[in-house]
């Protein structure tokens, strides 16, 4: 009995015909007389399937040559075609970028389908995620639900009706726990959602990574589609640094100190930095200290630890009598922080 793949004509083993009998044409289907019947070969398919069978019994001996259809050990009057499954389904994982709102999904894919339910195993890899569970994102699940309301007509007559109360559910996913999706037969594609959480801190772009096994004889995975990671694009503005001004009273001997405060319009999870310098005005350098550096914000607390820094100014006091006296603190060469022209400049007023 012949074996084929799952495509193509069959073809038989071996031709019997009368030496008088012209050569079937190529391909060498078998053809019977008018009122018969003429097979093909197997239909080409995708699925992961077992083995499967063709049988073949020719019912009449009339106008046809059976060989030694009476000799039991020599019997070419039944035949089987076995066919031999070629598919092999390939699995693979994929995700995608999103903004800072909204649910989106990973994508597990099955290349062919399998006939049978079939079971992927994920995980969630913090180690290789800079997005954190709870803070960032959240797992969820879409759960179909319903329920009944009643209410009153405008005639006061009370009537129900259902409403479709589905809606996505949070879930919590241990790091490095396995998780499963099952397939149904010839599904080809399931997805792990997650719903991505909106901040107003500044920050950079965070990943989620997911891994998925091979834990099917019969379903290939590719090192390279065994892992996804899904990108949260940061949506937030750069911060805002704004300066402040002050007044300090000079005093009649010895120095004062002027506080100058530098503060953020927003959040930020960056090492965000700033210069500044103090720049003279109608004070002279005999009345104050002249200084440069550089400020830092974003301790990643949220706090107001985040928002404001100090500069500090030393002020020389003299007993002399004059008009009150000005000077500036420069800000310039902000990095992950916007300045905003015309506004860079604080007061600092001596009395």
């Amino acid at each position: 009995p012949p074996r084929a793949p799952e495509s193509g004509l069959l073809q038989p083993a071996e031709s019997r015909r009368s030496p008088s009998q012209p050569k079937s044409p190529e391909p060498d289907l078998i053809s019977h007389d008018p009122g018969g019947t003429t097979a093909s070969g197997p239909v080409d398919d995708d699925l992961l399937e077992p083995t499967e069978t063709i049988g073949i019994r020719l019912t009449s001996a009339e106008a046809a040559c059976v060989d030694a259809a009476g000799d039991p050990q020599l019997d070419r009057s039944t035949a089987r075609l076995t066919l031999l499954d070629d598919d092999r389904p390939q699995l693979s994982l994929g995700g995608q970028s999103s903004r800072e709102s909204g649910v989106q999904h990973f994508y597990i894919n099955l290349t062919d389908g399998l006939l049978g339910v079939f079971a992927a195993t994920w995980t969630f890899d913090a180690a290789h995620s800079t997005a954190v569970q709870g803070r960032d994102f959240e797992f969820v699940r879409w759960v179909v639900s319903s329920e009944v309301r009643g209410r009153h007509d405008e005639e006061g007559a009370w009537i129900e009706e259902t409403v479709d109360t589905s809606h996505w559910e949070a879930y919590a996913v241990v790091p490095g726990a396995a998780n499963v999706e099952h397939f149904a037969p010839q599904e080809r594609q399931r997805r792990i959602s997650y719903r991505v959480l909106e901040d107003s801190a500044y920050e950079r772009n965070e990943t989620i990574r997911i891994t998925i096994a091979e834990n099917h004889p019969d379903v290939a995975l590719q090192a390279g589609d065994a892992a996804a990671t899904g990108i949260i694009v940061n949506d937030d503005a750069a911060p805002t640094a704004r300066i402040g001004n002050v007044t300090v009273v000079e005093g009649s001997s010895g120095t004062a100190t002027a506080l100058v405060e530098v503060r953020l319009s927003g959040a930020t999870e960056l090492p965000s930095t700033v210069g500044w310098r103090t720049r003279a005005d109608s004070a002279t350098s005999s009345d104050f200290v002249g200084a440069a550096g550089t400020i830092s914000f974003g301790d990643g607390t949220g706090g107001a630890a985040d928002f404001l820094r100090t500069i500090s100014i030393s002020v020389a006091g003299d007993a002399t009598d004059e008009f009150d006296e000005r000077l500036f603190v420069q800000l310039f060469d902000g990095v992950d922080l916007r300045l905003i022209a015309g506004k860079t400049l604080g007061a600092v007023t001596i009395v």
